[in-house]
């Protein structure tokens, strides 16, 4: 249980990493894109003003939703990482001799680190 628990928390923690980059990335993808909404505010180009716009708008959205996805699948990776911790946690108290009052005190006591 205690190799499962491991192997679930570097997993998870590998999938943070890399939604933290996704999520940078994006990020940029959106400053990026309000810069060029911003400088296509020339009133010389009205003709094709509204095709920009929408264009614009369409990426504005992708953008968007790619955020959302981000932080979903963070939120199940975090939710991993913290099960496989459990896990870890479940298993070293098993095997380990001290009294039930004990484990029961330790398992319960609040986590600051």
């Amino acid at each position: 249980m205690d190799r499962y628990g491991k192997r679930m928390f570097s997993s998870a923690t590998f999938a943070m990493r890399s939604l933290n980059y996704l999520c940078h990335f994006t990020r940029l993808q959106r400053d990026i894109l309000k810069e060029m909404g911003d400088a296509l505010q020339d009133p010389t180009a009205a003709g094709s003003q509204d095709k920009i716009n929408s264009q614009l708008g369409t990426l504005n959205s992708i953008v968007n939703s790619s955020m959302r996805l981000i932080s979903y699948a963070a939120d199940g990776a975090s939710r991993a990482a913290g099960t496989g911790v459990a896990l870890r946690r479940h298993a070293w108290m098993r095997l380990c001799n001290f009294a039930d009052p004990f484990k029961a005190s330790f398992t319960n006591s609040p986590f600051d680190g």
